[in-house]
Parts: C-alpha cells; sequence; structure tokens
C-alpha cells in the first residue's frame, strides 16, 4: 500500500454497455441466454438511450444503436421551465432528479413546484427515444424479452409499457447497476488471484511461478457477444 505503480494498457476492447445487463439478467433467468430467444435490453443512461436487440446472447448489429435521449435531456427540459417561471438561471438537475424519484414537491425559492405537470413532456422525449428503437426492428413480435436498465429507467417505464403492450417488461432491481454488475460477473469468471500457504509475500518484481490457464476476457466476450468459436492455437484434428 501507498507504493506508486506504472500500468500499461496494451490491448483495449470497447464492449456496448447493455451488454453487461444482458449478462446479468442471463444469470437470473437462463432463458434470456438461449439462442431460441430474441432479447431487446434498453439502457437510459444520462446522455444516451442506448439498445441491443440479441438472439441469445449474441448481439443483432443493424438492430442496435444509440441516440442522445438520455434523462438529462428530461432533467435539463423541467430545470429550464422551472428557471424560466422563476426568471433566473436554474440548473441543479441532481435537485429535479431527487424530486421526480420520490415524487416529491420541488422546492425553491419558498415556492412548490409540481413535477407531475411535467408528466407529458417526459413522455414525448421517451417516447422520441423508442421512436428509434422501433425503426430499427423487424417487428417486435419476435422479442421474448425486454430488459429495462440504467439510471433513468424509472422516468421511460410509462412509455415503454405502452409502446410494447403485448409483452411483460423485465426491470431489475437497482438498475442503475445491471451493467456493472454483469461486467462483474464476467470479470469474475476471467482471472482471479487466490493467496497461497506461503507465508512470505511477494516482493516488488517477483514472479509467480505455478499458475493455472485463464480465459482470454476479449475471446470470453466475443463469445457472449457475437456467438465465436474461441481461436484454438492448435491446428485442427485430421
Amino acid at each position: 500500500a501507498g507504493r506508486k505503480q506504472r500500468i500499461v494498457v496494451k490491448r483495449a476492447l470497447v464492449v456496448p454497455q447493455p451488454q453487461g445487463a444482458l449478462y446479468w439478467c442471463a444469470q437470473q433467468n437462463p432463458n434470456v441466454g438461449s439462442p431460441k430467444y430474441k432479447s431487446l435490453v434498453m439502457d437510459v443512461g444520462s446522455r444516451t438511450f442506448d439498445w441491443l436487440v440479441t438472439r441469445g446472447m449474441r448481439v443483432v448489429p443493424h438492430m442496435s444503436d444509440s441516440v442522445t435521449r438520455g434523462v438529462s435531456d428530461i432533467l435539463r427540459h423541467i430545470a429550464d421551465t422551472v428557471g424560466a417561471r422563476m426568471k433566473e438561471d436554474f440548473r441543479d438537475l441532481d435537485a429535479v432528479d431527487r424530486a421526480l424519484r420520490s415524487g416529491q414537491i420541488l422546492r425553491l425559492n419558498q415556492i412548490d413546484h409540481d413535477l407531475k405537470k411535467f408528466d407529458t413532456a417526459i413522455h414525448k422525449i421517451a417516447d422520441q427515444a423508442l421512436d428509434f428503437v422501433l425503426a430499427r426492428l423487424d417487428g417486435p413480435q419476435e422479442l421474448e424479452h425486454i430488459i429495462l436498465v440504467g439510471g433513468g429507467a424509472y422516468l421511460y417505464t410509462k412509455a415503454v409499457r405502452r409502446r410494447f403492450p403485448k409483452h411483460k417488461i423485465t426491470e431489475v432491481a437497482d438498475p442503475m447497476y445491471a451493467n456493472v454488475r454483469g461486467f462483474q460477473l464476467l470479470g469474475e469468471q476471467y482471472v482471479g488471484l487466490d493467496p497461497g500457504g506461503e507465508e512470505k509475500t511477494l516482493a516488488p518484481g517477483e514472479v509467480i511461478k505455478k499458475t493455472q490457464s485463464a480465459v482470454v476476457l476479449e475471446k470470453l466476450i466475443s463469445q457472449f457477444m457475437f456467438n465465436k468459436a474461441a481461436d484454438g492455437d492448435q491446428a485442427p484434428a485430421k
């Protein structure tokens, strides 16, 4: 502890955030990971609304995308409108978010502001995001699982239910952390370092001599995302 360390990142793999939520949900419901079923995972972020369409764990790229219709669009609209009414610059988006999540009145300058009046505006922005989603789909009929995650999911739930009236919408506990939990589980399968029986700790520069083979994380994610078999180093048997 306290020692400076230099870390060099030689390779990086870009993975869409909703992939973490997909993997998390597949752990809770194995049918999500089955290639027999098609899933739609929608992730409501601060700035963007991201979605993945998958068959099992395999991503369907031409149906997956992202648009700038995140929760901050809603919060900024409300803050701008409230600020205009007060005739001052109001930018406290966190205060607006807290009031919306709790269902309480937003009280500013000793005046109550009922945010329920913004329901129509909220639904309009959510519908704009869903318009993009539906335009990408070949129709929602084949979707077996519709999963809604992300910190702003609570503002989009009603719109999602309205636009997919014949489907059950899967909402997870603490949707803000669904992506993180999925990638954490995936990472735990990648490599682990457990203490052995040696009483002495490793000194700087020392090497662990006895190890067990670990899965290459890039190949593991590719298997889940694109249903590719991991490339082996050995030539195929004849």
